[in-house]
């Protein structure tokens, strides 16, 4: 998941990098590269909803995945594993940075999330 301002190609070094162990997949959002035109999402929970069914439909049902985010890409990956798991989608690993785990206490969230935050397996 890109960190906020940041697009797909970010993550395009990393196709050749993986070779033919691993697929890299960047998840692409309004207001970035080729959807620059589209309206850019003001909370996580909304951008992740609306994410998951293109995830899903590249990953297929039942795949098994690692997701990678960093700052604001972290809190969307975290909130995309609930809503993978729910579209047997398995996440077997959640790898973050930049971002403050979900237990910390601020004022404002980026995520505008709700949901009690727990720290641990993605499973």
């Amino acid at each position: 998941m890109p960190f906020a301002g940041a697009s797909p190609s970010f993550f395009h070094p990393w196709r050749e990098l993986a070779g033919d162990r691993w697929r890299v997949v960047p998840v692409e959002l309004p207001g970035r590269e080729r959807r620059i035109l589209e309206m850019p999402y003001r909370n996580v929970v909304e951008a992740a909803k609306n994410a998951v069914d293109d995830i899903v439909a590249d990953l297929g049902a039942g795949a098994r995945t690692v997701l990678f985010g960093h700052s604001l890409g972290a809190v969307l990956a975290y909130e995309l594993v609930h809503l993978l798991g729910m579209r047997d989608v398995h996440v077997e690993r959640l790898v973050v940075s930049g971002s403050p785990g979900p237990w910390t206490q601020r004022e404002r969230r980026s995520g505008g999330g709700t949901r009690p935050r727990r720290v641990g397996s993605a499973r």
